[in-house]
């Protein structure tokens, strides 16, 4: 097994967990007495729910204890890198995002490939499997999936699991951005 990747933590839903196809439920209405609903799919999302929480909400439904389930689980897509690169991470959704810095001489493309830049976490799968890509998360766009969902179609839908360094990593940046103090654009250099 490759170090960024650990062995499958059983049934449970678990931190780390790398999911394909997860949907994303984004708007509904009822148009002419027909329900409407459209869904974002994403290709590739990482579950960053606490892991103790997610080991709770499992016991908790084997053993129907409703206290400690939760209702949400907290997820950033994964985007292959070379979309991101070329800024159509989201084309699917009719949004063209700034490209990123994607190689050369750019000291920026040099600083998302080692994690330097606050939004982006880059995870090089391509080294543990042959099957994924190298992939980068935006955690601008991170989101929170119904945890009853996912606990349905995990089984189904699991790629693999961040091995525990890599996962707390991830984790850890994720917090950081989203703690930052926000600045004004017109304050910032």
């Amino acid at each position: 097994m490759n170090g960024i990747l650990r062995a499958d933590c059983g049934d449970r839903l678990c931190q780390g967990d790398i999911l394909r196809n997860v949907d994303l439920p984004e708007y509904s209405s009822v148009e002419g007495g027909d329900a409407v609903l459209t869904v974002i799919r994403f290709p590739l999302a990482l579950v960053l729910s606490q892991d103790c929480d997610l080991r709770q909400d499992y016991g908790a439904r084997v053993l129907g204890d409703s206290n400690s389930m939760l209702l949400s689980v907290l997820m950033v897509p994964l985007y292959e890198m070379s979309d991101a690169a070329s800024g159509e991470q989201l084309s699917e959704l009719g949004v063209k995002m700034p490209s990123l810095p994607s190689g050369g001489k750019s000291q920026s493309a040099k600083d998302l490939r080692q994690n330097k830049n606050v939004r982006y976490h880059c995870l090089p799968l391509n080294h543990a499997s042959e099957d994924l890509p190298p992939v980068v998360a935006d955690f601008k766009n991170y989101f929170a999936v119904s945890a009853s969902y996912l606990t349905c179609v995990r089984e189904r839908l699991l790629v693999c699991s961040l091995a525990e360094l890599y996962r707390e990593d991830v984790v850890q940046r994720f917090a950081a951005y989203l703690s930052r103090i926000g600045l004004p654009v017109s304050i910032q250099a």
